[in-house]
């Protein structure tokens, strides 16, 4: 038995460092979005700091959504209302935010990046 204990302990650490890198990768790769984000818009330091809110705000929304989709106790129109809700959320805050030319620019920025709307795709192939 002190095998076993010793062995679910090994398994506790390395499912530990596992998350540590995952959180690292996610975090660089964030910042590399952030980054690419506000050098393609021309951003100032305070607009970058506001659009890292909606963008980390997004981010978080979307994870809940992936988290009820796993449940699988929401509808397909559930689930596409609430990406839609989101997608909405967001243009309408980087509007406020963004000049029009900014905001043109986002809109391109978004349509070059796949996985920007790949939660939505994912929403309409995983709801019911």
């Amino acid at each position: 038995s002190d095998r076993i204990a010793l062995k679910a302990e090994v398994e506790n650490i390395l499912k530990t460092k596992e998350k540590e890198e995952d959180d690292q990768r996610y975090t660089q790769l964030k910042t590399r979005v952030f980054d690419s984000l506000a050098a393609d818009l021309g951003l100032t330091d305070t607009q970058k700091e506001q659009v890292t809110k909606i963008i980390e705000q997004r981010f978080q929304d979307t994870a809940k959504i992936r988290e009820s989709m796993a449940g699988g106790n929401a509808s397909r129109q559930d689930v596409q209302q609430l990406w839609d809700d989101v997608a909405t959320r967001t243009d309408e805050e980087m509007a406020r935010i963004l000049d029009a030319q900014q905001m043109e620019k986002f809109t391109q920025w978004k349509s070059e990046r796949p996985w920007w709307a790949a939660g939505r795709q994912q929403g309409r192939q995983q709801g019911r």
